[in-house]
């Protein structure tokens, strides 16, 4: 906090975009514990009083970087949700991005965000990451408005049936639980079948690939 204080008073601060890309490919290749404030300076060619001119400590660098990062992946979610298509091929398309998502480090980016920033950050971790269900849910509003379940609703539970898909087809030692569901096109398709049509849809979105 001293550092931070001095930095402040002195003036000095390197470019905080430069700071928080830089810090996005730090943290993007190793974890939140083996990463310093020293490193992502050194990443950012800056001084670490400069990091502390615009961040009070690693919590805060991490989580503003976490913001930063939602607020990329919203812009590219916002233009498909808005793109051509019909409503299906728009949410096949969202959920082509989330699972693409879970296969990068971006999603450990975001679990490392939950696990170490503390009780006093969770609040402002769970907005940030909660942003992510907005093109989704003006997606749903746009097609069914008051005449289906609340879009902030039929948001979440369709990213849980993502999640779940993801996970549950991933290979385990034994190898994959479905080799027709090993891809991201794949899981996109039995997600949006699953979820609008029932497991018939999932059946016939996946035989159709």
């Amino acid at each position: 906090m001293r550092l931070a204080k001095a930095a402040r008073a002195s003036g000095r601060g390197g470019g905080r975009k430069r700071i928080l890309a830089a810090a996005r490919e730090v943290f993007a290749g190793r974890s939140y514990t083996d990463v310093s404030m020293q490193d992502v300076a050194s990443a950012a060619g800056v001084t670490k009083a400069a990091l502390y001119y615009h961040f009070a400590d690693k919590g805060e660098l991490y989580l503003r970087m976490l913001e930063d990062l939602v607020e990329d992946i919203l812009v590219e979610e916002r233009r498909v949700a808005a793109g051509p298509g019909t409503f299906e091929q728009r949410l096949t398309a969202l959920a082509k991005q989330a699972s693409d998502m879970w296969e990068t480090d971006l999603f450990r980016v975001m679990q490392d965000a939950h696990q170490h920033l503390g009780e006093a950050r969770h609040t402002e971790v769970h907005a940030a990451m909660d942003r992510l269900s907005e093109p989704v849910q003006a997606l749903f509003d746009a097609e069914y408005g008051s005449t289906g379940i609340e879009p902030r609703l039929a948001a979440a539970l369709f990213q849980t049936t993502i999640a779940a898909l993801i996970m549950s087809t991933r290979a385990g030692h034994e190898g994959p639980v479905d080799p027709r569901v090993t891809s991201s096109d794949a899981r996109a398709r039995m997600a949006v079948g699953l979820f609008l049509h029932g497991i018939e849809g999932a059946a016939a979105a996946v035989d159709a690939s």
